[in-house]
């Protein structure tokens, strides 16, 4: 072992991971939820599920804009969550869906 690597076996790991680019992240949940935050762990480590996974959470941000049992704090923090992860939302007012008028000709 280099004279550089820390001794204890789990500070070798967390470097390592560090130096893999990842960021340890420690939360309380609810005992009954291990098993899902398990999973959660599991799928985000796991590239072919990385994909998968980022949908769904960037869909249901997108689905809390336009639930009318979300109140406006809740559209806030799903359109900052959004900005954050990339997929800033369309201007107030503004469809998704909707094309530039020039792009909407058939010309």
């Amino acid at each position: 072992m280099p004279k550089s690597e820390p001794q204890d076996r789990r500070r070798r790991w967390d470097q390592r991971m560090l130096d893999a680019g990842y960021k340890r992240v420690g939360l309380w949940v609810p005992a009954e939820r291990v098993e899902l935050f398990k999973e959660l762990k599991r799928q985000l480590l796991d590239d072919s599920d990385y994909q998968a996974l980022s949908d769904f959470v960037l869909c249901s941000y997108w689905s809390m804009l336009e639930d009318p049992d979300c109140d406006d704090l809740d559209r806030a923090f799903a359109r900052q969550r959004l900005r954050e992860l990339g997929a800033s939302p369309a201007a107030s007012g503004a469809s998704e869906d909707a094309l530039p008028s020039s792009l909407n000709s058939n010309d």
